[in-house]
């Protein structure tokens, strides 16, 4: 298998605004074996997925955390209608404010529950939690590569009653058959990337910041590699990612330790961030 590194992945809005950033690689990304290979271009796809799902946890939630959101027929340019009981269905829009490039598709399920009742819309005062069933799909590019796109999510968001301090994140989702293309001076890479997700307690702060310490996710990410001649050969890396109240967040992909920049979605080694 050819040599696997390249360049850090498109930057994204985690937080406050949208910026954009890449680089070429830092030093102690070169001259890789091809496991650690595998490790840094599962670490460039974690990154983008862990972007969307701070995105969803911010922006994506500031969307519908409105006074009265689900009274009219359309929210924002977008048709939301009910669905099962007092859920909202809203199809369409541009996910995160359109960073990198591509066709996106972007599907949001809320449901607005008042203790254990669900509640006919949102409401400042009396909304308790919210859940978000999430589904995105299309394709995305960049520097770095491209990549089809097909998770899911259903997060829930607690901590919203009266003058609030933080939201509270928990949830479940799962990615199928993301094909990632990477190319650059080491040749071109192909894979199959699936896996499954767990956030567990992730702490956004109001106002907004970096997640606070110890909230996690966690993610099980199955890789086929696809050479040249349309071979495959599987392999499996477990994923932990910790908040720790900062913009630069450990991940673990089995041993190995990186970093990632929430504000850009760029990797870096261990503790060279």
């Amino acid at each position: 298998m050819k040599r696997i590194l390249g360049r850090g992945a498109m930057a994204a809005l985690p937080i406050l605004i949208l910026m954009s950033a890449c680089s070429s690689e830092p030093a102690g990304l070169t001259n890789l074996s091809d496991d650690e290979q595998v490790n840094l271009d599962v670490a460039r796809y974690v990154a983008d997925v862990t972007g969307d799902d701070i995105l969803l946890m911010t922006y994506e939630a500031d969307f519908v955390m409105r006074q009265d959101f689900g009274r009219a027929a359309t929210e924002g340019g977008e048709t939301c209608h009910r669905g099962i009981g007092r859920q909202f269905r809203c199809k369409g829009g541009v996910f995160g404010g359109g960073f990198g490039s591509g066709s996106m598709s972007f599907t949001r399920e809320v449901t607005f529950y008042d203790s254990e009742r669900e509640m006919d819309w949102y409401d400042a005062t009396e909304t308790i939690s919210i859940n978000f069933y999430v589904s995105l799909t299309g394709e995305r590019s960049s520097e770095w590569g491209s990549m089809t796109v097909n998770r899911e999510r259903d997060f829930t968001v607690s901590g919203l009653y009266e003058d609030e301090t933080s939201r509270i994140w928990n949830g479940w989702g799962k990615s199928d058959r993301n094909r990632t293309r990477y190319s650059d001076e080491n040749g071109d890479r192909t894979y199959d990337m699936s896996g499954t997700t767990t956030v567990t307690n992730v702490v956004i702060p109001v106002p907004r910041s970096w997640p606070e310490e110890g909230g996690t996710i966690e993610r099980t990410v199955t890789v086929v590699i696809v050479t040249a001649a349309g071979d495959t050969e599987t392999k499996t890396r477990d994923v932990l990612i910790v908040f720790n109240g900062t913009q630069y967040v450990p991940i673990t992909i089995n041993d190995e330790t990186y970093i990632l920049d929430l504000a850009t979605r760029k990797i870096d080694r261990g503790g060279d961030a």
